[in-house]
């Protein structure tokens, strides 16, 4: 997995971990052919409501993430 913190980009192999501290900006993606699995924890809790709400308001996606202190930037 690839993951750009803050314009730092991190390469992450199996196994390895990355904490990312609230009000960092930052993304992730997969170049590889094989499929990936990530375990993301919140901490304090509460963030994870705002991807329950996403499953089913992906046009309201910015306004969504306001709700929860996220800002989106596409």
């Amino acid at each position: 997995m690839k993951f750009n913190v803050d314009g730092v980009e991190i390469e992450l192999n199996q196994s390895e971990f990355l904490n990312i501290e609230k009000g960092e900006k930052h993304t992730w993606k997969n170049d590889s052919d094989e499929d990936a699995e990530l375990i993301v924890t919140f901490a304090p809790a509460g963030i994870e409501n705002m991807f329950i709400a996403l499953d089913s308001g992906m046009d309201r996606i910015k306004e969504i993430g306001l709700k929860y202190g996220t800002n989106f930037e596409f």
